[in-house]
């Protein structure tokens, strides 16, 4: 069997395209550019079938689906916020028009089932739901281009499987914390992690109260795979789980672990609004896999970091 990665070079799409490979599947990585050195290896030595090119032209991943018997997508490829923010017309086309492309090569070439990010930006502020967890049934209201584009692709992807009979099944994530995450305005988290890990004071632009829904790179890779294969799923749609914490708490934790870590917090620092609650229950127990702590990914993403500048491991 093969699986098409979309956004194979990226934070996530890398991870799931190791994964597959070390689950035996045969794994075609498509990204309108593969030079981020996170595929570099696999690349160069013919492990993977690498193409260089964009989901918003149809015509492109028809022929990438149809020339590499692809049975399964997982899309990752998308545009983040402030970009979505910045550049609507962008987003629109990337997020929503590429998604769109993505089902329909899918439908025309038989493909078995796509997965696809959907996210916590379609709800919501966080206040306006009190102390509860969001789940799968949470009524969503998007307020940023970005929750509007996979809002938008949550409806299309139903439309697909009501209209055409494709297996769509769409992950709310939360926010994506890892070694590597360098976008979007929740990535303070993930620099201050890893510039600690190896030495390099921090200063945070945003404020220590700002507390958010963590998943690590590494599970929502993990649940992506898991929901691409799993046998049964209940919904179309599901939430993945995440670790509520504010980032002084992310600091204590970093300080336990070492304690000489210089993090400060900028003057007119500035906080956003967003969902800091998910319940993942569902997609947990039809996928049968549960994430590591918070602090055991912490631990994950700061090995990561020394492992690139030759330090040794924290234990």
């Amino acid at each position: 069997m093969t699986t098409l990665v979309t956004g194979a070079a990226g934070l996530i799409g890398a991870r799931i395209v190791r994964k597959l490979l070390e689950r035996g599947e045969a794994v075609v990585a498509l990204d309108r550019s593969l030079a981020t050195g996170r595929l570099d290896d696999l690349r160069h030595d013919g492990t993977i079938v690498a193409v260089e090119n964009d989901v918003t032209d149809l015509a492109a991943v028809e022929a990438v689906v149809a020339g590499n018997t692809v049975d399964r997508i997982i899309h990752t490829a998308a545009v983040l916020p402030p970009v979505t923010e910045e550049d609507p017309r962008l987003g629109y086309a990337i997020n929503i028009g590429g998604t769109n492309n993505v089902f329909e090569a899918a439908h025309r070439h038989g493909v078995k089932r796509v997965v696809y990010p959907s996210s916590i930006a379609t709800y919501r502020d966080q206040s306006d739901y009190g102390d509860v967890a969001l789940d799968e049934d949470s009524q969503q209201q998007p307020f940023s281009v970005y929750g509007v584009t996979k809002l938008a692709n949550e409806f299309a992807a139903r439309s697909y499987t009501a209209n055409k009979g494709l297996d769509c099944r769409g992950l709310r994530i939360g926010t994506v914390f890892g070694h590597g995450r360098l976008t979007g305005r929740s990535a303070a988290a993930s620099a201050m992690i890893s510039g600690a890990a190896v030495g390099e004071a921090y200063v945070c632009p945003v404020i220590p109260e700002q507390t958010s829904a963590y998943v690590h790179a590494d599970d929502v890779a993990e649940y992506m795979l898991q929901t691409a294969f799993a046998p049964e799923l209940e919904r179309d749609v599901y939430c993945v789980a995440a670790h509520t914490a504010s980032l002084r708490e992310i600091t204590d934790i970093l300080r336990s672990m070492l304690p000489g870590a210089d993090i400060s917090f900028a003057d007119g620092a500035a906080g956003f609004t967003q969902i800091n609650r998910l319940n993942g229950a569902r997609l947990a127990h039809d996928t049968g896999y549960t994430m590591p702590s918070l602090s055991d990914r912490i631990r994950d993403q700061a090995n990561m970091a020394r492992r690139e500048r030759q330090l040794p491991p924290l234990t």
